[in-house]
């Protein structure tokens, strides 16, 4: 969860929150967080087609918006909560990346390929 200004989870159903258009597990995934945590639904004041549109709307305090912190890497300006399930475990949503073997003999992949296995998601 990321806004401006420091807001605590209880007070999410009450505050305008941007959605942005997202593939339909992630969508699911923050579906159900939020029906487990509230009994009404979000206050959605905007939905818009981009995550990066989300992010600058929250950036000028326009709402709080449920994203991958990867969207948020090396903004510190943006009060962030990381979003736990019944269980206290990090909502996380898996990522599969496919290339050849032979593609590795590619400076310019094999460094990308070595750069996503070194992400901490943790601590984007």
């Amino acid at each position: 969860m990321a806004s401006k200004d420091k807001i605590q989870l209880e007070e999410l159903p009450n505050l305008p929150r941007i959605d942005y258009r997202t593939d339909q597990l992630y969508k699911q995934m923050v579906d159900n967080w939020w029906t487990g945590h509230y009994s009404q639904p979000p206050y959605i004041a905007m939905s818009v087609d981009q995550g990066d549109t989300c992010k600058e709307m929250v950036l000028n305090g326009l709402g709080y918006a449920i994203m991958p912190s990867l969207f948020l890497h090396g903004i510190e300006e943006v009060h962030k909560i990381p979003l736990t399930d019944t269980n206290g475990n990090r909502l996380t949503q898996k990522t599969w990346m496919f290339y050849y073997k032979e593609s590795l003999e590619l400076n310019v992949v094999k460094a990308f390929v070595e750069f996503v296995k070194d992400l901490d998601i943790y601590n984007l």
